[in-house]
């Protein structure tokens, strides 16, 4: 995801299918085995807090648009995940519902701990900033 020329050629249907890819290995991984999901994923994307998107740069503004499909993807299949059929009563499926349910709340147990640091050396939680938490 790392060549804007890749992701300006994707259809958009593709890049928001590398984005949900990109939350289930973050549901499955963090924080067990991958430390820094957001930070990773902006390093690959070459984002950073100095990056001056508001010039309308079609480079910048591609991969804040792949960020915030990612961003939305871990808010649909972690965050506030419609699991079909969690009113069935099946067994099997009832205790792999019960788990991946378990294994969510860990996740965002873990994100709302998480703070990205930026540029200027802070961890952006500044007093005077809006934070987006994970509830």
């Amino acid at each position: 995801i790392s060549d804007v020329a890749t992701l300006r050629s994707m259809p958009t249907y593709v890049m928001t299918k590398v984005a949900v890819l990109l939350s289930l290995l973050v549901r499955e991984d963090y924080p067990r085995d991958w430390k820094c999901p957001l930070e990773d994923v902006m390093a690959s994307l070459q984002l950073s807090s100095s990056n001056d998107l508001s010039t309308g740069e079609d480079d910048g503004m591609v991969r804040a648009g792949m960020y915030v499909s990612f961003l939305d993807a871990i808010s649909d299949e972690i965050v506030y995940p419609a699991v079909a059929g969690d009113e069935n009563n099946n067994t099997e499926r009832h205790g792999h519902r019960r788990r991946e349910r378990v294994r969510r709340e860990e996740v965002k147990d873990a994100l709302r701990g998480l703070s990205i640091a930026t540029d200027d050396g802070t961890d952006g939680t500044n007093a005077n900033q809006n934070v987006a938490v994970v509830r």
